[in-house]
């Protein structure tokens, strides 16, 4: 990577990280200066200086290898490393964060330094430490709500980033959340569409991790109807559609939609059961409803879908 590159991510980092950390309750009642002098061993506190005041890329890059071989056992190694977070200049804290990943500890603390490391790389075009981001943040579950949030959306903007490897890894960190994901499956399945089948099936295969229901790509998007996102719930009924005749299994679930509170669900149904044109009481009658829509686009949507199953049912031998 070039020096130039590892200045900017540096800065953004620090600068993103300014504006969204608030120490954790481990942190809040002293003052952060005091954790400077704590009784750290030696073997922790040696590379936390080398990894602050390291006169090369190299050295920092030795200590903080030290720093993830060392782990949580040695005394002050995890208050040295959210020192660093609070008190370090950009690397300092992508490094201690990335550390502190390795064993699962002090999310609060680590969460944001790894979410402004994705959204730096990413602006920068240095996919390898997006890389290394989105592998911290998998291995980090139950978040809170709020680090939630933040965790979703920039591992969402790694999975389009184009790079198949972040996207990867991207993905297999958001199948670690389970539902509290759902909005990443619609987008998973738009990417791992436009890639080769090898690769194609690897990002499929960690869809499994969802929930156990999930077998196969329709199975997650028929989850993803139900998330409480209106949006999420779009962008499933227009992938489903994709997967022809495998996308039956999943009409009785669409056909719910037909009540859904948004227009834009209820029009993106009728578009897909217009492509899927599959001609059954239970869809014609559906289609019926949306006829009566009070959203002009819902009973357009609904006319063409009639048109699209009449015209296929008449094709078919």
């Amino acid at each position: 990577m070039k020096n130039g590159n590892i200045n900017n991510i540096g800065q953004i980092v620090k600068a993103k990280t300014n504006l969204t950390l608030s120490p954790s309750s481990s942190l809040a009642h002293r003052d952060l200066q005091e954790l400077i002098s704590l009784r750290t061993d030696p073997e922790v506190s040696k590379p936390v200086s080398l990894v602050r005041y390291g006169n090369s890329w190299e050295t920092r890059c030795e200590a903080w290898q030290k720093l993830r071989n060392i782990g949580p056992e040695r005394n002050g190694w995890a208050d040295a490393l959210k020192e660093l977070i609070y008190s370090s200049d950009g690397w300092g804290r992508i490094f201690a964060a990335e550390s502190l990943s390795c064993y699962s500890s002090s999310a609060e603390d680590a969460i944001p330094v790894l979410v402004a490391t994705i959204e730096a790389s990413i602006e920068n075009h240095s996919f390898d430490w997006a890389r290394v981001a989105c592998g911290a943040i998998e291995k980090y579950q139950n978040l809170k709500p709020s680090l939630m949030e933040m965790t979703i959306s920039a591992l969402l903007l790694a999975l389009d980033c184009q790079d198949y490897n972040v996207s990867g890894y991207a993905i297999r960190a958001l199948s670690r959340f389970g539902k509290d994901a759902l909005a990443a499956i619609p987008r998973i399945i738009a990417v791992a569409s436009s890639m080769e089948d090898e690769i194609k099936d690897i990002f499929w295969s960690f869809l499994r991790n969802f929930h156990p229901s999930i077998q196969d790509p329709v199975d997650a998007l028929i989850l993803a109807t139900t998330s409480s996102d209106p949006k999420v719930r779009g962008e499933a009924v227009c992938e489903i559609v994709k997967f022809r005749d495998a996308s039956y299994k999943a009409i009785p679930q669409l056909l719910m939609l037909a009540a859904d509170e948004s227009s834009d669900v209820r029009r993106f149904l009728g578009f897909t059961l217009g492509k899927l044109g599959k001609r059954d009481s239970r869809v014609i009658n559906v289609v019926r409803v949306l006829f009566h829509d009070n959203e002009a686009s819902v009973r357009l949507a609904a006319s063409l879908c009639m048109s699209e199953i009449v015209c296929k049912s008449t094709l078919e031998p």
